[in-house]
């Protein structure tokens, strides 16, 4: 590219022929909307297919997916993944600015402790490393973590972002 934005003509040229040469050949072959990426190394190129799934994902997406896994994780990176997910919804992109007092919506004092030791680490989890104590949580305490994340989303009246992350599809009532 050239300084200014503009193309370089003979990179434009090149561009415009592969842009033709797939188009021609591969779009007859389907009638869904196909991801490909274009991989190079070593001076050779290839065509990769990805189907209908599009293969970049943000770190959002990702903490989400690591969430959802069924793949036995620790404990620590599952919290911080819930804390990490808390802090871009909650605070980047939702605009919540009162996340310190969501622990005042749980009943019980274990739910308050759960939800105040995940919003407690956001803006600061990811700049330490608590290296004094280690806990290990057992399978219980996990899925206690994970019914208060849940809760949160609930509580906020975000319950329909929480389960399209999560892959949760409900029906809705239908009535004749």
């Amino acid at each position: 590219m050239k300084p200014g934005g503009q193309f370089n003509p003979k990179a434009k040229s090149i561009y415009q022929q592969v842009k033709e040469s797939l188009y021609g050949n591969i779009k007859p072959m389907w009638d869904q909307p196909i991801t490909f990426c274009l991989l190079t190394a070593n001076r050779s190129a290839s065509i990769e297919a990805y189907g209908n799934e599009n293969p970049i994902s943000s770190t959002y997406e990702l903490l989400w997916r690591e969430l959802r896994s069924e793949d036995n994780k620790s404990s620590v990176l599952l919290k911080n993944a819930m804390r990490r997910i808390l802090e871009y919804y909650f605070t980047v992109f939702g605009q919540f600015p009162n996340i310190k007092k969501l622990p005042d919506r749980f009943q019980t004092i274990e739910e308050q402790m759960i939800c105040k030791s995940l919003i407690s680490w956001v803006h600061d989890g990811s700049h330490d490393i608590a290296d004094e104590i280690h806990v290990s949580d057992n399978d219980d305490a996990v899925m206690r973590f994970k019914d208060v994340f849940r809760t949160i989303f609930d509580s906020n009246g975000q319950l329909g972002h929480y389960n399209q992350m999560m892959g949760i599809e409900i029906e809705e009532n239908k009535t004749i």
